[in-house]
């Protein structure tokens, strides 16, 4: 079963002929449905690979493929074999819309008239549908922003797709129980345990029946825009990864992104804290970017 990949999506200004795209009949009336394969529909000779493949065994299947393959048809097929048939289905996919398989989303509650920007989630397999948006901003002349988190596979990024342009910015989870003295030598990290250890005895004197929760659930963000420049920001409300997520859109809406966001959290023993061994979890996400166009 394939992870979910949620994508929450933000069209700016859409045309008219962005809209059409997006009407539906749907229990007599006319809704608006985001459908992938309504913008960038799969070839039918790759999109009925998977049921000739049930119904007719992968040999019969690849037969029938090459004998009704035509010029009309754009895919390369000379490495086409039995056994890597159901590839070419999948790769189209991840290719043509950078997730793996197709795409819908429920109804999006649009006023053509007022609205300035359509928003919807869905979700797609495995990885963002990015491919798919660059695609549709420059063919509609239409400003895209994808907001995506795979927390399973441990990334969370922001695309921005321009009918002239596209970027995609990212955090991805590199480790868990980090040191935090072996990722940086700098005088700095004195001040960041300082901070931290004074956040900690802040919160106990204001709340000090709040012992077990604090150490359960404390949470701490740690920037690091370069070895020599670090900002340590508290967070008292999280409870569970969600928090994570929320916290790394935040920093993506930021101009100046730092190379590595950590996350303290789950203080196990706050009585034993010193400036040079400090018990604490941290998990550590990188930042990557790419130019998609």
């Amino acid at each position: 079963m394939a992870n979910h990949c949620d994508n929450t999506i933000c069209i700016h200004n859409p045309t008219p002929e962005f809209l059409n795209k997006l009407k539906t009949e749907q229990d007599c009336k006319e809704v608006y449905v985001f459908d992938g394969n309504k913008f960038r529909p799969m070839p039918e000779i790759l999109e009925s690979i998977p049921q000739l493949i049930s119904e007719l065994g992968k040999y019969q299947a690849y037969e029938k493929v090459k004998s009704e393959y035509n010029e009309e048809n754009p895919i390369d097929l000379e490495e086409l074999t039995p056994d890597n048939l159901k590839n070419y289905f999948n790769n189209w996919y991840l290719e043509n819309w950078g997730s793996n398989g197709g795409v819908t989303s429920e109804n999006i509650d649009i006023d053509p008239e007022e609205d300035s920007s359509i928003n919807f989630y869905l979700y797609s397999r495995w990885t963002p549908i990015n491919i798919l948006l660059v695609y549709i901003a420059e063919k509609y002349n239409i400003s895209i922003t994808n907001c995506y988190e795979e927390m399973g596979a441990g990334f969370v990024g922001k695309c921005v797709a321009e009918p002239a342009s596209a970027t995609d910015h990212w955090y991805q989870f590199e480790t868990h129980k980090y040191n935090l003295n072996s990722l940086y030598n700098s005088a700095n990290y004195n001040k960041v345990i300082l901070d931290i250890k004074n956040t900690i005895k802040k919160h106990f004197e204001e709340d000090p029946e709040d012992t077990y929760s604090w150490e359960t659930e404390c949470f701490g963000i740690i920037k690091i825009y370069n070895p020599d420049e670090i900002e340590f920001c508290a967070e008292y409300d999280a409870q569970d990864y969600i928090h994570v997520e929320a916290t790394l859109h935040e920093i993506l809406e930021e101009k100046n992104l730092p190379e590595y966001v950590m996350f303290v959290h789950r203080f196990d023993d706050v009585n034993n804290v010193d400036d040079t061994d400090f018990p604490f979890d941290v998990h550590k996400y990188k930042l990557n970017s790419s130019v998609l166009k």
